[in-house]
Order: C-alpha cells, then sequence, then structure tokens
C-alpha cells in the first residue's frame, strides 16, 4: 500500500513539474543577453519584449532559457500567436475611475505637474518610460506630450498610488485617449511595468509592437540606443568620499 502510495505522489509531483500555463507571458531579453519570463513584471531595462505561451511552471520568474524539448510542442501550439503578432490587433482600453486635475506643467515625456483639490501633485504615467530630457528623443518625447494633454486630465490610479521618490502615479486620460498607451504608440516611449500596477500592461505591449511595426518615433532607427532607466543609472554622477 505504501508503494502505491509513493508511485502516486511521485507521478503527481512529475505531471505538476511539466505543466505548463496557457496564458500569456513576457520574455524580456536584456542588454547583457539574460532573459526574464513573467506575466506581471518587466525590468526596467528590457529592450525586447515578446510574447510566449504554455511556459513550464519552472521558468517563470526566472532569468532563463525555454527548454529545447518544449520548442517543438511550442511551436505548433504558437502558430496562430505569431501570426497575430505580424499585425498586433488594435485594443481598447477600459476606464475606470478617475479624478480631475489641473495641470500646471509638462515637466517631461513622462511626467507633469498638477493640481488636484488646491493641492500641488507631480505625476507620473504608469507602465512606460520616456527617454530623459538629455537623451535622444527626450525633446520629442516632452513635445509629444505637450501636444497630447490639455488644460486639465483625467486620473486614474492602481493599486500602489505613489512611487519611492513621492510621485503620484496615475494613468492619464484626455477624453477618452490614454496618454500612456499614446506616447507609447507613436513611438516616444517604451514598456516599464511593474506588479502590481499592470492593468494596462497587455495594451501598452500591444501599443510598443504597432510602434515597432510602423516605425513610429524612435523605432524608426530601430529604436534607442539604451534605455531611459540605463541611461539614468549610467548619467548618475559617482559621489567621491
Amino acid at each position: 500500500m505504501k508503494s502505491k502510495i509513493l508511485i502516486f505522489i511521485t507521478a503527481f509531483i512529475l505531471i505538476d513539474s511539466i505543466t505548463t500555463y496557457s496564458t500569456d507571458f513576457y520574455k524580456c531579453t536584456s542588454p547583457d543577453g539574460s532573459s526574464y519570463i513573467s506575466n506581471t513584471y518587466i525590468p526596467e531595462d528590457c529592450t525586447n519584449i515578446t510574447t510566449v505561451k504554455y511556459i513550464p511552471r519552472t521558468q517563470v520568474g526566472g532569468y532563463t532559457e525555454p527548454q529545447p524539448a518544449k520548442q517543438v510542442a511550442k511551436k505548433a501550439r504558437t502558430a496562430k500567436t505569431e501570426q497575430s503578432k505580424d499585425k498586433p490587433a488594435e485594443i481598447q482600453p477600459t476606464k475606470g475611475k478617475t479624478i480631475t486635475a489641473s495641470v500646471t506643467r509638462i515637466f517631461d515625456g513622462d511626467t507633469i505637474d498638477v493640481m488636484i483639490g488646491g493641492k500641488p501633485e507631480r505625476i507620473r504615467y504608469i507602465g512606460m518610460d520616456c527617454p530623459e530630457k538629455d537623451q535622444e528623443y527626450g525633446s520629442e518625447a516632452t513635445k509629444a506630450n505637450e501636444n497630447l494633454i490639455g488644460r486639465n486630465v483625467e486620473l486614474e490610479f492602481d493599486l500602489i498610488k505613489q512611487d519611492r521618490y513621492g510621485r503620484t502615479q496615475a494613468y492619464v486620460w484626455v477624453g477618452n485617449i490614454l496618454i500612456n498607451e499614446e506616447l507609447v504608440k507613436k513611438g516616444f516611449a517604451v514598456v516599464a511595468t511593474f506588479a502590481p500596477n499592470v492593468k494596462y500592461q497587455k495594451l501598452f505591449i500591444n501599443a510598443q509592437e504597432q510602434a515597432r511595426q510602423k516605425k513610429n518615433g524612435f523605432w524608426a532607427k530601430g529604436g534607442l540606443d539604451r534605455s531611459p532607466y540605463s541611461h539614468r543609472i549610467n548619467s548618475t554622477p559617482i559621489k567621491s568620499n
């Protein structure tokens, strides 16, 4: 009896270990060649994002490459997905609960200053990252933001409202236009989402693929030389003792 139970448990573990997820996951390839597979988190230094399906559980959340034995099966299973990636379908965002704010300043491509109920707030757009002011396409990103933003905007919040710098994180709406998505779609921002603020992650990834294929903005030259995150890190002066 004990041996039968042991065989059953062993079989269950083996089956569970090769079980694959059928939901969409994203494989991010960083400049150093490493890859990260997740359905919620995309590192800021990600330079290439692809959709991956049927990922073994042992690979999710780690820097790994798909197992060779799985590649043949995955190829057949995702044939339709690969075809659809040639022409990404339009995804219409559904606006959630918002509050109205008056814009006082366009700081850069992904940051604005507003007044909410008479109180000043700095708003950092969620889910995307624009080139810095001193980076290539930084001024173009700021100008694109200026052209999209009106005197008043609607702000939609996600699960975490403030970032580590004390800025209010928000999805910024003008009418039915989601400015975060529009900047990605125009090729002036890259996707940069962090759990748990991932409501529109799939929308942003789809917008980036559209921009890449249409060669909008910086995609006309194949993308940025380095991500905004890498630019910030490498531009930070080293303090001397």
